[in-house]
């Protein structure tokens, strides 16, 4: 699941509860997040949040947020909202990802990383993703995952041999033809 926001970077309020992440659309470096042509919005209204005691606007409490994690600013082909569309994509057009019979084979963390494999038939893929939003981790890649793949977001080929490193917060998804005999 993914919230308002989030595919842009949109950090959750300060507090323990879910209202911010469902706020204000941040499309660009301006006034509201360019949401709107500068009227108050809702999220500044303290009526609407009567249970909280120390109410604080949007504006005042998340308006630092909306630079850089915003629409406008993340068209870049690196950026996170780049990246959601991409996997977004494959879920709709990869032959595995998109297929009604697809199996979820196996999952397992390695190394502080997901690794999850998924089949439709003969054809395979996995997905690495890297746990840890702060630091980069070497993944140690087992024998029966060793090969030749490509890894599908970036369209480039990859190798898997002893170990593999992904960036903080990295995923990676690979494709590679099994040749499964009955």
């Amino acid at each position: 699941m993914t919230y308002y926001g989030e595919e842009v970077g949109v950090e959750q309020k300060l507090f323990n509860d879910d209202v911010y992440r469902r706020s204000l659309m941040h499309w660009g470096n301006g006034l509201n997040g360019k949401f709107n042509n500068g009227a108050r919005p809702w999220v500044d209204d303290s009526a609407w949040f009567p249970w909280l005691v120390d109410f604080e606007p949007w504006n005042s409490s998340m308006a630092k947020y909306v630079l850089n994690n915003n629409v406008e600013e993340q068209q870049h082909k690196s950026s996170l909202l780049q990246h959601y569309k991409n996997l977004l994509h494959l879920k709709q057009n990869d032959i595995v990802f998109s297929s009604n019979n697809k199996i979820f084979t196996s999952s397992v963390a390695i190394d502080n990383a997901f690794v999850g494999h998924f089949k439709s038939g003969e054809i395979s893929r996995m997905v690495f993703v890297n746990l840890n939003p702060f630091e980069d981790v070497i993944v140690t890649i087992p024998d029966n995952l060793k090969g030749s793949y490509q890894e599908l977001l970036s369209q480039s080929n990859i190798e898997l041999s002893e170990t593999l490193q992904l960036s903080a917060g990295e995923s990676i998804v690979l494709a590679r033809q099994l040749n499964i005999k009955n």
